[in-house]
Parts: C-alpha cells; structure tokens; sequence
C-alpha cells in the first residue's frame, strides 16, 4: 500500500515525540474519583450522585434564580474579597462545571429547513465526539475519571490507607477529601504573601499521586496555579508523577489550547520513564484536532503507532476522522480512511460527517462512492442507508447534479423511497432550483405522495427567492388537496410577512393556523411577539407573551431574548428591563450581546442610572478572576500622549498643560486622559520582586542574539508570574523585539498561563513600534490561549493606529469593535475624537457624531481632548456647533466655568478673537466668572495678533480683579518678545516670574530654547537645555524634537544628533522625523557618510523594536 497520508506529512519534518519502550516496573498508586463539587466550591463525603436535567421550562425553586443571585450581590456592598463571584451557568440547567470543556447549547427558534455546511450535516457528530468519549466519561464536575466503576472501590481503599486512616472506607474517605480540600483552598487562594508553596509545605500533607490527581481535577478553572502546583509537588522527597497526573494536566494544558505546554509535559514523560496509556495519546491527538494542528495530529498518531505499547482502538480514529472534516481536508480525510484497518468501526455518525466533507472536493463523486461501497461491502450498512447518505452529503454541499446521479441510481434499483424524494427536494429549493424541485413533487405524486412536509421545503424555496406571494398560494393550494400545513411552514411565512410590513397579513395568517387546529411552538410563538413590537403594537406582544404559560409552553431564552432586542429597537428600554428581571428569575443566563443592547438602549434614551443597573448585572455574570485574564477595570497603560499630535510649537503645547491641572468643578478632581494609579492596589496584587525585574530586563538588553538570551533565561530560577511578564515588557519599549521574544517564549513554559492583560500589554508594545502585523497577530493568538479579548484589548489597537497617525484605521477598529458587541468606555471615545481632531487625519464630522454617541451613552469627555474638540470646530468655522456642544455637556453634569473657559480659549486659538471678546464681555450671562484661565487665552490671543497694547490692558484688569498672574501669561510674553528680537525683556519677563513665585514649565523653557535659537544665540540655548536636564523640569519629546529642528536648520546637525542618542539615554524613543531631519541637515552640510550611519542607526533601531520581518 502506498505511503499513508500521516507519513508523507512526517516526510518533510520532524517527529514531535519520540515513543516509550521503557515500560518501568514501578507501582502504581490507585486514584481516587473525584468527589461531586457543589456549586459553592465545598466538597462533600457523600458518593456522587447523578445531578438530574433542568428543563428550561422548569420553574426555578425560590431563591435559586440567576435574579435573586445578582439582586444579592449587587446589594451587597461589603462583600468579603474571598467570596466568588456568581458563576455563569447554563441556560435553563444547572451551573457550569468546575472543567473547562464547551457544553453543547441547544439552539431555540432556529429553524432550519434546508442543511448545513458539513460540520452542521450531522448534529450527531458533535456530541458523540466529546471529550467525555475521549476521556472515558466526564464526572458531574467535569472531571475525568481516573478509574473505571469497577476498580473504584478498590482503588478508593488503597487511597485511603495510603493517607494514614485505615478504620474504615467511609471515613477514610472523608479524610482524603479534607485533605483535598485543604490543598485545594491553597492551591486557589488569592494571597500573594506567603507564597502557594511555602503554604503548601506547612499543610505537612503525604502527597501521593491519586491525592495530587484529584486536586489537578479541582483546578481546571484556574490552569495556571494548577500548572504551578504540578511543578512544585515533583520537587516532594519520594514523589513522582504517574500516568494518570501527566493525562490530566495534559487534558488542561490542552483545553487551554496551550500546545507547547502539552509538548514539553510530553517530553518530561519520556524523560521520567513514565509510560504512555491509550487516554494519553488520545488527549494529545482530540487538543491539537480541536487546535486544528492537523499536521502535529497526524504526527502523533504515528509517534502512538511506532510505539507499540498501546492498541489503537476506534476512538482513536473517529477523533482524527472528526477533526479532519471539522478542519475540511477532504484529501486527507479520504487517504486516512482508506489506511485505516479493514473492518475498523468507527460510527455512521462519523461515516456521515466523512460522506459531507467529501461531497466538497474536487473529486467528490469518486470520494463520496468509495465510502460508500465500503459501508456496503466491507461494514454491511443497508444499501438503501448508504445510497441516502451519499445523496444527503451532495444536497449539502450543494453537488446537485451529483445528487441527481444518485437518485437515479436508486430509482433504478428502487429503493428511492419519499425520504430520498425529500432529502432532494430540500436540496434544489435551498438553491433556488424550483423548476426542478417542482419535477420532483410531480414524481412524488405518481409515486409516495406529497405531504405536509415536501410542501413545507418548497415554501422555504419560495421564501428564499422572495416570492411570498407563490408561497402563500401555495399554502391555500395544501389547504385543497387537504394536506393540513406544518407549524413550521405558518411560521415562516409569518416571519418573512411582518420582516416586508405586512402586519395585518402576518396577524392573519396567524389566526388562521389556530382555525385549522395547528397549535403554535414556542418558535411561532416567539416571531408573533417579535412581529408585534416592531409594528409597534407593544401591548399585544405583553399579551401574547402572558399567555405562553396557559398554551402549555414556557418561555424558552430564544423567546426571551428576541422580545427584549425588539423592546430595545422600538425604544422602550425601560421594559427590557423588567422582562430581563423576568429572564433571570426563571433562571436564563442573558448573553452578552443582550446585555450590551440594553445599555446601549437606555442610554440613548438617557436612563443613565438603569444602564448602570445593568452593566453591574452583566459584570456580576461575566467578572472573573484576574487570573482568568477577564478584566472590566481599566485599561493600564493606553498610550495618552497626547503632545504628538498636533501641538508642536510650545503655545498649543502650553495650552495642553494647563488644562491638565484645570480644576473640574466636580469635587476638585483633574479631569484628563490619564488613568488613576492606584499605588496600594498595585502593591497588593504583586507577586514578583524589583530584582526579577531588573535581571530578566537586563538579559534582554545584553544582546541582539536571542539564542543566548534564551539560554541565559533558562538558567535563571525565576517564577513567571502574569505581573512579573508585564513589568518586564512595560520596561523594555526600546528593544520591544526582544521583549517581544520573551513573551513567546515564556508563554510556552509549562507552568504560564498567559492572561487578557499581558497580551493587552504585549500589543501596545508590538504597536508602539508600528509592527501592527504582529499586533493583529497577538490579538488572533488571545482566542487561541483562551484569554478573552475587552474593551481595553480593543483600545490598545486603537490607540497605536492613532498615534501612528492611521486615523482610518482607528476609525475602521472603533466600528470593529462595535460590530462585535463590545461597549465602547469613556478612553475609548476621549481617544477616538482626539485621533480625529488632530490636525493630521482631521475627520470633524465623523468626530461630532461620535461625541454626540459619547454624550449619549452618558459619558463626559475630558478637559484636554474637549479642547482639542471644540479648537478643531471653531478651526472649520462651526463656532455653533461648538457653543451647542458646550451647551450640552454642561447639561450633563460638566462644570460651566470650566466648559465655557476651554470655549474662551478655542476661540483664541483659533484666531477667532472677536467672538473670542464678545463671549468674555458677558461671561456672567452664562454663570461664570473671569478667572486666570479666561485671561491667559485672551491676553495669548492678542500677543499672537501683536495686540502688545491690549494684552498689557487685559493684564492691568486681570491684576485690578486681584487674579494673580500664570506661568501661561509670562510664557506667552516671552515669546512674544524673543518674535520681536528683544532677548533682555524676554529674560526680564523670566526673571520676574520666578521672583513672583511662578516656575518655569517645559513649555517655558522650550520657549527660551527656540528663541535663542532663531535669535542665533545657540550657546544659551545649549545652556538652558543643560539646567533642564541637571534641576529640571526633564526635556520631553516635544523638546528634544524642537531644539533638534533648530539646530539643523543652524547648521549644527552633529550637535542633533548628539540629541538622538540623548533621547535614547532617557528611554525616549525618536521618530522617524527626528531622524530625518538630521539626515537631511547632514547632507547639506556635506557629511554624507555621517548621514548614512544615522541611516544604519535608525534601521538599526528599528530592527530592535520589529518582531515580524
């Protein structure tokens, strides 16, 4: 036989395993079953007993609904830190399993009449295919069990006798599982100090593999502190690790999709000796087809046939054959099973989904007739069931002509029976094909007949192409031959009738399915409801939705959930919320999606309090550990800096400073873009040292080489915690490369487990260097990891476009975002209108309608980006809209005297003066007073027109007013003398405000800088950079970029070079400008090989900070 498919793809790389002959002799601790888990977390000396299907329909017992739950909690100010927040459950059962497998969901009020793609063709196959099959059945906590039922017991008693207690099995019993759970609660405790470890030495425990494997079981949930314990408890005098504890961290390593932790666990268990059993390799095999690593699959499987020590059984191959036709390799899958010994049984579910996949190859008749000839000749399947199949797999791929074959087929051997006819039928009016469906509906009436059901398909055909009219004559043509129509059939015609406007036919329509006796589901139900609120008839939807209980139904989430989306749709949000009280009583659990609509709904309509009601009931639902990676805080270390754009010269960039230090008028707190520090939090959740820090960052400075990085890193005994990752990356934005690196390779260390917050971090580095390729590929990675992207991963991404200047593409990821169901935050809006009203990129009409989205989700911009906003309109002359927008953020709660002073102050900037004085004139019409800040934008204003005489009045009354002077005022008049050439009044306008107690700022001494500088003065200019740098304020990049312009323009571009490598000192990374504009001064002044090192330097540079190539 030719070469297998596996084999040739292990042609052309290199084994991942290589197999265990040594089979040591050594004994094997029995394992205990892991106890039932109640959904407090405790553990319970009573035999599990199997915990019996909720219906949805079932009424919650009191006090156990998802509402009184989160009522609780939400009214519970002062809950203890430890207690856990309320965990999401599923839909009408019972709450989710401490394992993180995926439950199957049902899905409500979809009903489709034509198939599926191939992974839909069997619903079977997905349920038969689960890790319960690959692990030998699940427990009730989702754990797999490590023995049979039959060597329970013994194994049990040997596990008790092994922890000390030999009275009797019931208590010894007992004992273990107090034992369990106090390594448990350690195992998942929170406390940082002392650490798991030394707690766990303290328990003086006897740990023995079956106690170790039922606390693996227990940490499902929290993979990274399981991974933690599995490393340290190798390190217990006398213990080793087993078969049955390397299966179960491989059964989470590889639900977390971590498959290079699965790899080294691998090559620890050829290391140890320690031998492979048939639920080790087929957990390897189920994780990478799940990954879709069809090729490391396929390796693994010939690694387990190499080694000989297992047989392989037909699990094993139904899971290849299931992952090969979930990832479509039809070639694959066709070769595979051909290798497949004869005679092998692996399922006609999966036989099913195989025929499916197949139909969509190029080949697919040849492929589709091979399996089936085999299921007749070799397996003995009815040859009627076989040729059904292969016509089924040709209707769902949409092979029609290939089906037709096979339906003429049958009729010649007649075994084309009506369900052949139908499997047909359903086919060509899924494709619009309906002269030829309407052939076969004469065949079956000269042969099977037509019932409800065949007409059913060719009303969906008609209702495809939109011909709602053929479809409702064909419904009364049913009524004539006395075929009564399906529920389905009035449900779809409804469904398409009220989605064109046509209520009353749809209503009608209606009434007649209840005439002919045909009783509604809850799925015709549930588009009656949705027909009447969007024809605005909201009391005959409560109604019918009241009177679901008396037709014998219940309502279902489906039913729930399209009743509220259309409440929010039709604007009546408050009553959205009264039915999600309802959901949650009868124990749903609302989606995400449902929650996000309902906030969005009510703050439209300004009910800011509901919404928040709301979004604390979703956050009570989804909160998780911070372990877990999902965070709802905010985001750490968005990029605010905000002097890149658009304020290079130092009168915008003294405006940007002041009104960072403007008060709010809301209890006296900054309102700026700068996200709170809180210093004791921080401390708390700290799990590393300054000194891990700084050694693991100075290994990644040492070289270019990451292959000597690498192995200095390996040598190094340091714990990698999530904190410790994310220190270190936000302490090395210069060699980002580096840091990246670092991050792929920890993330492949056995015991890490990546979360939402280091990737979020990882990204901003990877987009601060503009490397946006490995970005997007870092937030395609975080599915794979299992860590959940948040609004804060979505602000990172947008955050790097914008202050790359990719204004578009900030803008096309704040849609993104949106289209995805993830609420934009207050950062995100306040970052979003800055990248749009900068003057690079300026976009002012999509800027307004995003600040008027802000306002209406009750948010407030902040005092900075407000004043770019209202500049950037009073810059287009729309001086209205800016007047309305102040209007109507000081309506929203926004303090008045700060609002109209940013106002005052856009319209100097603008150069708008005259209605800048005309507002200041009669400031107190608005409430306001004249402060410091309303003068210092007037007295600027003037100085710029070179108004010198009305500043100085403006200055004279401000001083009248007993309103002390402002850095920004002596600033402004610096600069206004140093324009006029005048350095000793510049100098004298400095000396006096430090003698009147002002100092200097950054903006100040740039002042000083360009002045000297433009007055040819570059050895003060020097002198005043110096005393920045020695007593400070610290020169910024605005300043660096500034004096480096002014010295190439002056000819002295070595001295801006000199600037570049300054920068670098300081951790300041500079652009590409900077290093262009020196390049450029260099060859002017004929230095063109000290050009092309600067050139060399800045790819250098980049190369330093790029990951992808």
């Amino acid at each position: 036989m030719a070469r297998s498919a596996a084999a040739r793809l292990l042609a052309s790389s290199a084994p991942r395993f290589r197999a265990s002959h040594l089979h040591h002799e050594r004994r094997r601790q029995p394992v205990l079953l892991l106890l039932l888990a109640s959904r407090s977390k405790t553990s319970s000396s009573k035999p599990p007993r199997p915990r019996p299907r909720r219906e949805p329909s079932a009424a919650a017992a009191p006090g156990s609904s998802h509402f009184v739950e989160i009522s609780d909690l939400l009214a519970s100010a002062a809950r203890p830190a430890g207690d856990a927040a309320l965990p999401p459950g599923t839909n009408g059962e019972g709450c989710s399993d401490d394992f993180g497998a995926s439950a199957s969901r049902r899905t409500e009020g979809a009903r489709e009449i034509a198939p599926q793609r191939v992974t839909a063709a069997s619903s079977s196959v997905a349920s038969s295919i689960t890790d319960s099959a690959i692990l030998g059945g699940l427990s009730d906590d989702g754990a797999p069990p490590s023995v049979t039922t039959a060597t329970a017991a013994p194994d049990r008693d040997a596990s008790c006798r092994a922890a000390g207690d030999t009275s009797t099995v019931n208590s010894d019993h007992a004992n273990i599982s107090e034992v369990v759970q106090r390594i448990t609660e350690v195992v998942r405790s929170e406390v940082s100090k002392p650490s798991m470890e030394q707690r766990l030495e303290s328990l003086g425990a006897t740990y023995t593999p079956g106690l170790v494997n039922m606390v693996l079981k227990r940490c499902f949930k929290v993979r990274q502190l399981g991974f933690r314990f599995f490393n340290w408890v190798k390190q217990v005098p006398g213990y080793r690790h087993t078969t049955e504890t390397y299966n179960s961290m491989l059964y989470i390593a590889g639900e977390a999709k971590s498959l290079g932790i699965m790899e080294e666990l691998m090559a620890e268990m050829d290391k140890e000796m320690c031998p492979k059993d048939i639920k080790t390799w087929t957990i390897l095999i189920a994780s990478y087809g799940r990954a879709r690593q069809i090729g490391k699959m396929l390796s693994t499987f010939e690694a387990m046939k190499k080694s000989g020590s297992v047989p392989i059984d037909s699990k094993v191959y139904r899971t290849i054959l299931h992952a090969l036709c979930n990832a479509e390799k039809p070639d694959l899958a066709l070769e595979f099973y051909k290798d497949m010994p004869r005679n092998m049984e692996v399922g006609s579910d999966i036989l099913r989904l195989l025929m499916c996949c197949l139909a969509t190859s190029d080949k697919a008749a040849e492929a589709v007739y091979f399996v089936r000839d085999n299921m007749i000749k070799g397996m003995k399947h009815p040859e009627r069931y076989c040729y059904m199949e292969a016509l089924r797999s040709f209707c769902v791929s949409g092979k029609l002509e290939e089906a037709w074959k096979v339906f003429q087929q049958m009729k010649n051997k007649s075994i084309a029976d009506s369900s052949a006819s139908e499997n047909l039928l359903k086919g060509l009016c899924k494709a619009g094909r309906i002269d030829e469906a309407l052939q076969i509906i004469e065949y079956m009436k000269n042969t099977s007949g037509v019932s409800s059901t065949t007409y059913c398909f060719l009303i969906d055909g008609y209702l495809r192409k939109g011909e709602h009219t053929k479809a409702l004559d064909l419904l009364q043509v049913m009524k004539e031959h006395g075929c009564v129509p399906l529920v389905s059939s009035y449900t779809q015609l409804m469904q398409h009738l009220f989605s064109v406007d046509q209520y009353e036919e749809a209503c009608r329509l209606y009434e007649e399915m209840l005439k002919n006796c045909v009783q509604p589901d809850i799925v015709a139900t549930t588009a009656l409801i949705g027909g009447h609120v969007r024809s605005g008839h909201i009391s005959e939807a409560w109604n019918v939705f009241r009177n679901i209980n008396k037709n014998g139904q219940k309502p279902t989430l489906k039913a729930y959930t399209v009743f509220i989306q259309e409440l929010c749709k039709a604007s009546r949000p408050l009553e959205a919320v009264e039915l999600l009280k309802e959901m949650l009583e009868s124990n749903f659990r609302p989606s995400e999606g449902t929650f996000c609509r309902m906030i969005s709904a009510l703050r439209d309509k300004f009910y800011l309090e509901e919404a928040t009601y709301v979004e604390r009931m979703r956050t009570s639902f989804y909160l998780q550990s911070p372990r877990d990676g999902r965070q709802f805080g905010p985001l750490d270390g968005v990029d605010t800096v905000h002097g890149r754009l658009g304020m290079s010269n130092p009168e915008e960039k003294e405006v940007a400073l002041e009104f960072i230090g403007h008060p709010s008028g809301q209890k006296g707190k900054v309102s700026s873009c700068s996200i709170p520090n809180d210093t004791h939090q921080k401390e708390q959740e700290r799990d590393y040292s300054d000194g891990d820090v700084e050694e693991i960052c100075r290994i990644l400075l040492s070289s270019d080489d990451w292959g000597s990085m690498q192995q200095a890193l390996e040598v190094r005994s340091v714990n990698f915690s999530p904190n410790l990752v994310d220190a270190i990356l936000k302490r090395c934005k210069r060699n980002s490369r580096a840091a990246l690196q670092f991050y792929s390779w920890v993330s492949k260390r056995s015991y890490y487990m990546p979360t939402t917050k280091t990737y979020n971090t990882a990204m901003k580095l990877a987009g601060s260097a503009k490397d946006f390729k490995h970005m997007r590929y870092l937030y395609k990675e975080m599915s794979r990891t299992g860590c959940s992207p948040t609004v804060d991963t979505w602000n990172v991404m947008m955050c790097q476009y914008g202050n790359a200047g990719l204004s578009e593409k900030a803008l096309d990821t704040f849609y993104r975002m949106k289209q995805l169901g993830f609420l934009p935050s207050k950062t995100t809006y306040n970052h979003m209108i800055m990248y749009l009203t900068c003057s690079k990129g300026r976009k002012i009409d999509t800027a307004v309608k995003i600040f008027q989205e802000m306002c209406h989700a009750g948010h407030i911009l902040d005092n900075h980006i407000l004043s770019m906003y209202l500049f950037a309109l009073c810059d287009c002359r729309r001086i209205a809209d800016a007047r309305s927008s102040v209007v109507s953020l000081c309506e929203r709660g926004f303090s008045v005297q700060v609002g109209y002073s940013i106002f005052l102050r856009s319209l100097c900037r603008a150069d708008r003066m005259e209605e800048a004085l005309s507002l200041f004139d009669c400031i107190e019409k608005h409430g306001c007073s004249r402060d410091q800040y309303m003068y210092g934008s007037l007295i600027h204003g003037l100085l710029r027109r070179s108004r010198f005489e009305d500043a100085v009045a403006k200055l004279t009354e401000m001083k009248n007013a007993g309103i002390p002077q402002s850095t920004h005022i002596y600033t402004s008049f610096i600069v206004y003398h140093f324009q006029r050439r005048d350095a000793a009044k510049a100098l004298d306008v400095l000396k006096e405000m430090k003698e009147n107690g002002c100092e200097p700022t950054v903006v100040t001494y740039s002042a000083l800088i360009r002045g000297h500088m433009a007055m040819g003065m570059v050895s003060e200019a020097w002198g005043v950079f110096q005393q920045m740098k020695l007593k400070g304020p610290a020169p910024d990049f605005d300043t660096y970029s500034m004096f480096m312009s002014c010295l190439c323009k002056a000819g002295r571009s070595e001295d801006g070079l000199q600037l570049i490598h300054d920068m670098l000192d300081c951790g300041i990374i500079p652009s590409t400008v900077n290093f262009m504009n020196v390049v450029h001064g260099l060859n002017m002044e004929g230095k063109d090989k000290l050009a092309e090192f600067v050139l060399q330097s800045k790819w250098d540079l980049r190369r330093q900070r790029t990951f992808s190539n």
